[in-house]
């Protein structure tokens, strides 16, 4: 590896459901030329020190994986293919929504899930420790029938934005929180 492009993570697997990264460089010159993978610090390529921020979108397919170049040097990201259903004993909710963007505070709301049936058993988990599943209503997991989940987003004082994902049987929803 060139001395002036030393990455201090060498590999990082990102969950399914995706999610936003970083790794830090002494110098950097990099790219990434994939749909899913997208890198987000000063666009596509760029040189200098600094911190390299990416996004790897949410994952419907199979396995996948992918490379952020770094100075001649591969930065590998890859990705697990979704499991068939995410604890659910029916096919697909449905969400009154699929994203939001919260300020960098810490935020509280409600999102509403409608399943097919009155028999149709679902969970919500989150991949991100600031983004929080605080309640379920009806209370118990997992939950049948149509119900809401409650999710917190706390304060963000990273310095970056940041990107997670609570998944319900299947279904992604997305919460991108801006700086604090």
């Amino acid at each position: 590896m060139k001395p002036w492009a030393t990455t201090y993570h060498s590999d990082e697997s990102l969950r399914l459901a995706g999610g936003l990264a970083c790794f830090t460089l002494e110098k950097l010159r990099f790219n990434s030329a994939t749909s899913w993978l997208s890198v987000d610090s000063a666009g596509a390529s760029g040189t200098g020190g600094g911190t390299v921020s990416y996004t790897v979108a949410a994952n419907a397919g199979g396995a996948r994986s992918a490379a952020i170049e770094v100075g001649g040097q591969a930065f590998a990201v890859t990705q697990d293919a979704p499991a068939p259903q995410n604890g659910g004993s029916c096919g697909t909710v449905t969400l009154d929504g699929t994203s939001k963007t919260v300020g960098g505070k810490e935020a509280n709301w409600v999102i509403t899930v409608t399943a097919p049936d009155g028999t149709c058993t679902w969970t919500a988990t989150s991949d991100a420790s600031w983004l929080v599943v605080k309640l379920t209503t009806p209370t118990a997991m997992p939950v049948a029938g149509s119900g809401t989940v409650k999710l917190r987003a706390v304060i963000n004082d990273t310095g970056i934005s940041r990107t997670g994902h609570v998944t319900i049987n299947g279904v992604v929803y997305t919460v991108k929180q801006l700086v604090g």
